[in-house]
């Protein structure tokens, strides 16, 4: 695909990311010049429900407008390559999933992450939409002014919540096991509870630098989701802030109806730490013994 023109309208120019349904590529608007992520279905997805899986994450993301939300600009089906295509918001910057690779946050970046991420949803459950597969891998972050911000990609496994078609098949589950929530593994009707319970899964991670559960084999993490009681951010974390700590055990309970009753409240919790601990905004620039985690997000911040 590298060269090859969609619609005569965007060039691709190189691959950037690959999943189990499609491919995302940066590619040029040749009217503007300007860059755009190119995310392509694979051609070897003919099952409809992908088809229809795809084209639904691009109605649901064209429709949400807000900072913490990559924007959909296109969408639509080449003819002559015979694939369906979602021209989105290119994002220069990682994923926090590169960044937890090299190792757990500081406080003041977790809280400032989670509370972007907190404003990003709060605008999809405005509109109505649940994105059920919230993990560090669709969480790009990106510099800005000297500041950090934070970007929801992928809303392929989104849902409105007035819908009752899942387009996954009986027995299958939508997600990513070490990200996904207890309901959607009973295959449970699903409401926004679920992004909260992801979002606590992210919080955990970012603080601990390991995933809440993490099984031997994804039946394993299943499992674990389903009966484990939550460990505390304290059980590694000794210093840990106790009310971020009480927050995410809250928003991982099992019961969506123990956890916090919206992503509103989650949000006003976050600030309240915030408050609390007057911390300082973290800058990618910014250099220093605690910062020694960011070396390889400091390259790609000064770029």
């Amino acid at each position: 695909m590298i060269g090859r023109y969609v619609e005569d309208r965007f060039r691709i120019e190189d691959e950037i990311g690959e999943g189990g349904m499609s491919t995302v590529y940066r590619a040029e608007e040749v009217y503007s010049g300007h860059h755009v992520a190119l995310k392509v279905l694979k051609r070897e997805q003919v099952d409809p429900s992908y088809r229809e899986r795809f084209l639904r994450e691009a109605k649901s993301q064209a429709a949400l407008s807000n900072p913490n939300i990559a924007r959909i600009f296109h969408f639509g089906r080449d003819l002559d390559l015979g694939v369906l295509y979602i021209a989105m918001e290119y994002v220069a910057g990682d994923t926090l999933g590169r960044l937890l690779d090299e190792g757990r946050l500081p406080l003041n970046l977790a809280v400032q992450i989670g509370l972007q991420i907190c404003n990003g949803l709060a605008a999809a459950h405005e509109a109505g939409i649940i994105h059920r597969d919230l993990k560090p891998a669709n969480i790009m972050l990106r510099p800005r002014d000297g500041k950090l911000r934070v970007k929801l990609l992928d809303f392929g496994f989104a849902k409105p919540l007035e819908t009752d078609n899942d387009l996954t098949a009986q027995g299958k589950i939508a997600g990513t096991l070490t990200y996904i929530t207890p309901e959607q593994i009973r295959q449970d009707e699903l409401t926004h509870h679920v992004d909260i319970y992801t979002l606590g899964l992210v919080l955990y991670e970012m603080m601990t630098g390991r995933p809440l559960f993490q099984g031997r084999a994804p039946q394993e993490t299943a499992i674990m989701h389903l009966r484990d009681p939550a460990p505390h951010i304290s059980d590694y974390v000794p210093d840990a802030n106790m009310p971020l700590d009480f927050l995410v055990n809250s928003m991982v309970q099992k019961d969506p109806d123990d956890r916090p009753e919206s992503i509103e409240e989650v949000s006003e919790a976050l600030k309240e730490i915030w408050d609390d601990e007057e911390l300082e905004v973290f800058h990618p620039s910014h250099t220093g013994p605690s910062q020694d985690v960011f070396k390889d997000w400091h390259v790609i911040a000064q770029g």
